[in-house]
């Protein structure tokens, strides 16, 4: 049983060949913009890019971890928007962290040796410690920005 011919639809065009498919849509012969200039903002127009939600970070600091509890980051005094804490110990330590109390072997998050965590999106603003399951040390990436207002 042979099929019916396909019309074309109203938007595309049929594709010819190994051509990539071409839209239907009209070209611009002047854009609205000048090379090298980019588009005029008026004035009056809202800002859309703070340098208060900018990430400054510092380079990374490196703290000593024993098998006691230590504060290694307070909380920040304006927010803190990005946070990074990776166990750098040289051998095969276990590092508990916890925020806003004293860490413990029973602490939430344990990061083996060169494990990472990340926080981006929510980050936690409370007091920072760690213990770990001999001596060690983890390196950490901060940023701390003002609050937009």
């Amino acid at each position: 049983m042979a099929m019916p011919p396909i019309a074309p639809g109203p938007f595309l065009q049929p594709w010819r060949g190994n051509d990539r498919p071409r839209l239907n849509r009209p070209s611009i012969s002047a854009p609205p913009y000048s090379g090298g200039g980019g588009l005029l903002i008026p004035e009056g127009s809202p800002q859309t890019f703070s340098l208060q939600q900018v990430g400054i970070a510092n380079g990374s600091r490196k703290f000593a971890v024993t098998t006691s509890s230590v504060k290694i980051l307070d909380a920040p005094a304006t927010y803190r928007n990005f946070l990074l804490i990776r166990n750098s110990s040289s051998a095969a330590v276990d590092v508990y962290v916890e925020f806003g109390a004293d860490a413990t072997t029973d602490s939430a998050i344990i990061l083996a040796q060169n494990e990472i965590l990340l926080m981006d999106a929510v980050v936690l603003q409370d007091d920072i410690y760690v213990i770990g399951s001999a001596a060690g040390q983890v390196s950490i990436l901060v940023s701390v920005i003002e609050l937009p207002t």
